[in-house]
């Protein structure tokens, strides 16, 4: 026999919820989450994974390294930091100085596991949204004015 008389709690008076143990344990639980996401890697889109293009400030020539330089036998897919030191800009002469990093061109600006939704949009290249979308306003300013055509 216990030492102390047992005693059920009364089924008919409700249950008060403690709001400070919950709110505790809610500001406890989400203040940690940050640093938990911060500890990831950042995921890089595609343009951010593209080799980078340099341009020349001096005459806007812009070095591909997808292209390379075919002037001084420079094989497609060197980076530009992998260049000769002696190297120069082909149309103007400027040193690898003068150049400035542009970012990467030509390569898709999404994620690789988003890139097959969208219609095929998502494949494309900045360049090629902007021809598409201004393509498409153009055309229905042209359907626009054929209107006019009508009366």
């Amino acid at each position: 026999m216990p030492p102390f008389p047992y005693t059920p709690p009364l089924p008919h008076l409700p249950r008060r919820p403690n709001y400070v143990i919950n709110f505790l344990t809610y500001i406890l639980r989400f203040a940690s989450l940050p640093r938990a996401m911060s500890d990831q890697p950042k995921e890089q889109t595609l343009a951010e994974q593209a080799p980078a293009s340099y341009e020349c400030r001096a005459c806007g020539y812009v070095y591909e390294p997808n292209k390379g330089d075919n002037n001084r036998n420079i094989p497609s897919g060197t980076l530009f930091e992998e260049l000769p030191i002696d190297w120069r800009c082909p149309v103007c002469g400027a040193k690898k100085s003068v150049f400035q990093n542009i970012g990467a061109s030509g390569a898709p600006s999404g994620f690789q596991e988003n890139l097959n939704y969208g219609l095929g949009v998502n494949r494309l290249t900045p360049g090629q949204k902007n021809m598409v979308i201004f393509g498409a306003l153009a055309l229905a300013f042209l359907f626009f004015l054929s209107l006019y055509g009508l009366g």
